[in-house]
């Protein structure tokens, strides 16, 4: 409450690399044993010879880094060290050796667990200048198979304001592409134990969420990048804040993401585990445009069944059940109905589940049963002379020819039809059908609610007699011209319009009216022609669903008199 997040157009203008950087060119050449085994070394004994490098390069032998390794590794469980702790003094001396390497040590098999070593047991002013040194190359060194462990290592032991923000520094202008790398991700993600920007932003993990905000699209629908966000956003150091700046990349860009494969898993978190208020609402505005493609497509459907089969937000669920079964298009429908793959075992799932009540499933099986009833004549073939009655009578119509199961299965359509026929057989409508069943529920609102609606109306226009209506505590009201660039808007804010001229909280849902923006189905509802052409649709249509229900005046446009007749309820009900 308090906080209405949108794009951070500074955030998406920051420039992050497209690729990542190559490996420096080593400036040691590490040499393996000239015999098997290598010899045994002094620590006293120069860490490099001269000569043999190539290009005067230093020398580095495999056997002299693996005696320093037994020095810096105790023996216990049976491990290989030389089970003495090295003085102060001595490790000083190999830190000292070792730190003008550091970067060629990182990939090396053995010289990286020195860099572990000394990142572990080093103090701040070595910790932090061996992070100055692999700064620079650390993105690079991060997706190496050897070096990963190293970075990873000194990200792990940063524990002062300035070591931390060395490696924000150095990460922070190739985060998207470390997040989309297998090993790369998890150098990301070890930064996140850096904590919020309680303080000094620059040493915190808030680059980490930025850099997904402005490049959540790329991210998300990598295999690994979407499981790193997810990894991310379920971090006990994510504050809500971070949680909510990525929810509105995921809301904004919910149409992709709902249907790809990596995508899905953030927007299972977004709808499951968010526990963001209004999540369900928001999606719904985002969703609805696209659901004749999202219906029909195997993980959208799963998405769309989510959004049906909540309780918590039911304006949400009305709205995406009005744009499915009440479209004034009523080719969405007809799409949902061909599609025997996804469309009806969607609609079927939304009439044998517990989310929507029996009237309600009554309305939808009254609306689907002349659609159903023209695919079968449709789909019937005519019986020939050669031909009996009873074998045409027998002959099973479906909207798609090839849905009949040579195996003697029944065909989706069928089940839908004997589902739609038993709905309608056990249950009757209460309410007229071309009413929707939000507006039944706003219609039958108590009068101790009317204002409420009418403060949630952001056009409307309230009585002088009517009571306050109640505070929200923590809210703001937002006009419905900004609900519609910030889709977001709806977790921090209980009245949102711009899909259809829906309010949140009071159940109203009327693409026609006058509040719907212009040409929303292709037509303009602002008056003149679009007047014409709305009394034309709704006359022509048996199942016109969107009645107003709103008392008079409240559904004139923003930029119309309220007494102009085009908008009043009285032309919408013609």
């Amino acid at each position: 409450p308090g906080y209405s997040l949108s794009i951070d157009e500074d955030l998406v203008a920051f420039c992050y690399a497209t690729q990542l950087p190559h490996l420096p060119e080593p400036q040691v050449a590490i040499r393996p044993d000239s015999t098997e085994g290598g010899s045994s070394t002094s620590l006293a004994e120069p860490l490099t010879t001269s000569g043999g490098g190539g290009a005067g390069k230093p020398v580095l032998q495999q056997a002299r880094l693996r005696d320093i390794r037994k020095q810096l590794e105790p023996a216990t469980n049976g491990g290989s060290g030389s089970g003495q702790v090295l003085a102060k003094a001595e490790f000083d001396q190999l830190v000292r050796e070792l730190m003008p390497h550091a970067v060629d040590l990182c990939t090396d098999y053995v010289g990286n667990v020195l860099i572990q070593k000394i990142a572990e047991r080093g103090d701040a002013a070595q910790k932090l200048e061996l992070a100055r040194r692999v700064g620079p190359h650390m993105a690079a060194i991060g997706v190496h198979k050897n070096g990963t462990w190293a970075v990873q290592k000194i990200i792990d032991t940063a524990d002062t304001p300035e070591q931390r923000r060395v490696v924000a520094q150095s990460i922070k202008p190739y985060t998207p592409q470390l997040l989309l790398d297998q090993l790369g991700n998890y150098v990301v993600q070890g930064c996140l134990k850096f904590g919020g920007p309680a303080g000094d932003a620059s040493s915190s993990n808030q680059f980490v969420y930025d850099a997904i905000h402005a490049r959540c699209m790329e991210i998300a629908q990598g295999r690994f990048g979407a499981r790193a966000i997810r990894t991310c956003l379920e971090s006990p150091h994510a504050t809500k804040l971070q949680q909510k700046l990525v929810a509105v990349a995921l809301v904004t860009n919910a149409v992709a993401l709902a249907t790809n494969a990596n995508g899905h898993l953030l927007m299972n978190w977004l709808l499951d585990s968010s526990k963001f208020a209004g999540r369900f609402r928001v999606l719904a505005h985002q969703l609805a445009p696209h659901l004749r493609y999202l219906a029909t497509h195997k993980l959208g459907a799963s998405t769309v069944t989510k959004l049906v089969d909540q309780t918590a937000e039911p304006d949400a669920r009305d709205l995406i059940l009005n744009t499915l079964f009440f479209n004034p298009d009523p080719t969405v429908l007809d799409d949902l109905l061909v599609d025997q793959a996804q469309g009806v075992h969607l609609i079927l799932k939304i009439l044998q589940g517990n989310a929507i009540g029996d009237a309600e499933k009554a309305r939808i099986a009254d609306r689907l049963r002349p659609l159903l009833e023209s695919f079968s004549h449709a789909n019937t073939p005519a019986p020939s002379s050669s031909s009996s009655s009873t074998d045409a009578a027998n002959v099973r119509a479906s909207p798609s020819s090839s849905s009949t199961s040579s195996s003697g299965a029944v065909p989706p359509s069928q089940r839908l039809a004997d589902v739609v026929a038993g709905i309608l057989a056990h249950s009757q409508p209460v309410y007229p059908p071309t009413m929707p069943p939000a507006a039944h529920r706003a219609s039958t609102t108590s009068a101790s609610v009317q204002p409420h609606l009418t403060h949630d109306m952001p056009h409307a226009v309230s009585s002088s007699t009517s009571p306050p209506p109640p505070p929200h505590a923590g809210f703001h009201f937002m006009p419905h011209h900004a609900m519609s660039m910030n889709p977001a808007a709806a977790m921090s804010y209980p009245a949102v319009t711009g899909y259809g001229g829906m309010v949140a909280g009071s159940y109203y849902m009327d693409p026609l009216a006058g509040m719907a923006p212009a040409g929303f189905f292709g037509i303009d509802y602002t008056g003149g022609a679009g007047q014409q052409q709305q009394q034309q649709r709704a006359s022509a249509m048996p199942f016109y669903p969107y009645a107003n229900i709103a008392p008079q005046n409240h559904l004139q446009h923003p930029h119309q008199h309220p007494s102009s007749s085009s908008c009043s309820p009285s032309n919408d009900k013609q």
